[in-house]
């Protein structure tokens, strides 16, 4: 499983883009508990399927699992509508989950990802997501850009994908936000989402 980074973590007070979450629903085994706006603490019971409901920006998000926090976490993934972000932490058996709103959508692409590296692989994903693939040969670069505003990170020899995406996030903190999902094993591939701050 995967977990999701963010260059901006969770505050108490709320993320600025935290949409608005409403428990219809929950069995008692879930242990739900809404911490500030869009932040929800889960404490699932492994081994018991369990469900709940959701609001999120007056949309119904429903999830039943067994698996327990990870498996939750992956599945209100997988439910959000595509408009909306999860940031998320798993410990112990408990998520803490932040649902966001992605800036507004545009008719095109509002950033772009490209790399001149032979080996560490650029692949496009729904959502303004990008798939980073195999380790860099090095010596090439990663640009992102989005309207008039580019960056250009050179990859270090031998990076995996993940230190690839951590040193694209360091790069451009000033005008992109970074969301970046740890691989499951080192050098393994990592999703990459790229949004303007302004």
């Amino acid at each position: 499983m995967s977990r999701l980074l963010s260059q901006e973590p969770t505050q108490p007070l709320g993320h600025p883009r935290a949409a608005h979450v409403v428990v219809l629903s929950a069995d008692r085994e879930m242990g739900v508990e809404l911490l500030t706006e869009g932040t929800l603490r889960v404490e699932p019971t492994p081994g018991l399927k369990v469900a709940m409901a959701l609001s999120v920006d007056g949309q119904l998000v429903s999830v039943a699992t067994s698996g327990g926090a990870k498996a939750l976490r992956e599945l209100l993934r997988a439910a959000l509508p595509e408009e909306l972000l999860l940031l998320a932490e798993v410990s112990g058996g408990v998520l803490i989950a932040t649902v966001v709103r992605a800036i507004e959508r545009r008719p095109h692409r509002p950033v772009t990802l490209l790399s001149t590296d032979p080996q560490q692989q650029v692949e496009e994903r729904p959502g303004g997501r990008v798939l980073l693939r195999n380790r860099a040969r090095g010596g090439s670069l990663l640009r992102v850009s989005s309207e008039g505003v580019s960056f250009g990170l050179r990859i270090t020899p031998g990076a995996t994908p993940f230190e690839t995406a951590l040193e694209l996030r360091d790069a451009v903190a000033t005008a992109f936000i970074v969301l970046v999902t740890i691989p499951d094993r080192r050098g393994g591939d990592v999703e990459v989402t790229v949004l303007p701050r302004h």
